[in-house]
C-alpha cells in the first residue's frame, strides 16, 4: 500500500472523541428532520447508549459527469431544520456531526461521480458544503466529514486540498472524509485530516447463513489492514458508517441494498454482534457510527432495510452500548 504524503500534516487534536457510540439520522425531506416523530427517534437511539448523532445532508446531481450541486428544494434537508435536529441532540447530551452527501438525479452510485469539470464541480461542491462546515463549528460538532464516497474525484488531491483548507478556515473541529470500504487505501490526503473515516460495509462472510462465530473471523483480516493504515498514516480511525440488512446473506455483500434475499432478523443482529466485539477495545478506533435509523420513524421487525429499530439488533447494541 503506497500512500501519498505531499501535503502538510493535520494539527494535532487531542483524541477526545474517541469512544463514539454513534447513529445515523436520515431523512431526504426539506423539513422532517425537526419534525415530532425525528424528535421521538431521538429518544430510541439514546435508549440503546449511543453517545453521537450524526445527521446527513444530501445535495444532488443531474448524473455523474455533471459539474453543478443542487439544493434540491424538496428533499434537500432545510439548514434550519438540521440546526433545530441537532440542538435538540445536544440538550439531550449527544455530540453531533454533520456529514455531507452527494446523490446522483440518474441513480448512480456517488462514487462514480467524475465531473466533466473538475474546478466548476468542486466550487460548487465547495458552495454546498462551507455553510454546513460554519453550522457545525457554530455547534461545537465533534467532527466535520469533508465527503462521504467520491472516490472517483480522490485523483484531483489539490482540489481537495483546497477545500480541507476552506474548511479549516470556518471550523475548528477534527476534521475526517468518509471514505468507501474498497476506497480507503487509494484517498491520497489523509495526512491533511485528522481521523481517517471508512464507510465499513467490509464483506465478512461467503455465503448466507454465516454463523456468528464465521462473521467474528471474517472481521480479522480487515482489521489487521486497518491497523496497518493507522500506523503508517499515525491518525485514529472512525468507522463514519457500518450497517447490515436484516435479511439472508447480508455480510456477504454489506454495502450492497438489495430485496433479493428472505428476511432474517437474526442474521442482522449476529453481524452487529461479530462487528462489535472485533472492534472492542482497539487503540487506534475512534468509534463506529450505525446505518441508520430513519427520523421518520419507519422501521421495525417487518423492514428488512439497515435500520435496526425494534429489531433483535438494537437488543444488541443496547447489550454492548449499555450492560457493558
Amino acid at each position: 500500500m503506497i500512500f501519498a504524503c505531499s501535503s502538510p500534516e493535520a494539527p494535532s487534536f487531542n483524541s477526545s472523541q474517541s469512544n463514539v457510540k454513534g447513529i445515523t439520522l436520515v431523512s431526504w425531506n426539506r423539513i422532517e428532520y425537526q419534525s415530532a416523530k425525528a424528535r421521538n427517534q431521538l429518544n430510541q437511539i439514546q435508549s440503546l447508549g449511543a453517545n453521537t448523532l450524526v445527521v446527513i445532508v444530501t445535495a444532488y446531481q443531474q448524473d455523474v459527469t455533471s459539474n453543478n450541486i443542487i439544493l434540491d428544494a424538496k428533499k434537500t434537508p432545510d439548514m434550519e431544520a438540521v440546526k433545530n435536529c441537532l440542538e435538540w441532540a445536544i440538550s439531550m447530551g449527544f455530540k453531533v456531526i454533520i456529514k455531507p452527501h452527494v446523490n446522483c438525479y440518474s441513480g448512480a452510485w456517488s462514487g462514480m461521480i467524475h465531473p466533466s469539470n473538475p474546478i466548476e464541480w468542486f466550487t460548487s461542491y465547495s458552495n454546498f458544503i462551507m455553510p454546513l462546515a460554519k453550522l457545525a463549528d457554530s455547534l461545537d460538532a465533534s467532527y466535520f466529514i469533508i465527503g462521504t464516497e467520491l472516490g472517483n474525484t480522490i485523483q484531483y488531491a489539490a482540489q481537495w486540498s483546497n477545500v480541507i483548507d476552506q474548511i479549516r478556515s470556518v471550523f475548528s473541529g477534527p476534521l475526517t472524509y468518509a471514505a468507501s470500504w474498497d476506497e480507503f487505501i487509494f484517498v491520497p490526503f489523509w495526512e491533511k485530516l485528522d481521523v481517517i473515516g471508512i464507510n465499513a460495509y467490509f464483506p465478512v462472510s461467503n455465503r448466507r447463513d454465516a454463523s456468528r462465530v464465521e462473521f467474528l473471523s471474517g472481521w480479522q483480516h480487515w482489521l489487521n489492514r486497518l491497523e496497518l493504515l493507522s500506523l503508517r498514516t499515525h491518525k485514529n480511525i472512525l468507522f463514519t458508517e457500518i450497517g447490515y440488512q436484516s435479511m439472508d446473506g447480508a455480510g456477504m455483500h454489506p454495502h450492497v441494498f438489495d430485496n433479493y434475499f428472505p428476511m432474517d432478523l437474526q442474521e442482522q443482529a449476529d453481524l452487529y454482534w461479530a462487528a462489535l466485539t472485533a472492534t472492542q477495545n482497539l487503540p487506534w478506533l475512534e468509534g463506529v457510527v450505525w446505518w441508520n435509523w430513519l427520523a421518520s420513524g419507519k422501521g421495525g421487525p417487518a423492514n428488512t432495510d439497515y435500520t435496526p429499530m425494534d429489531k433483535p439488533a438494537a437488543e444488541i447494541l443496547y447489550s454492548f452500548w449499555v450492560n457493558q
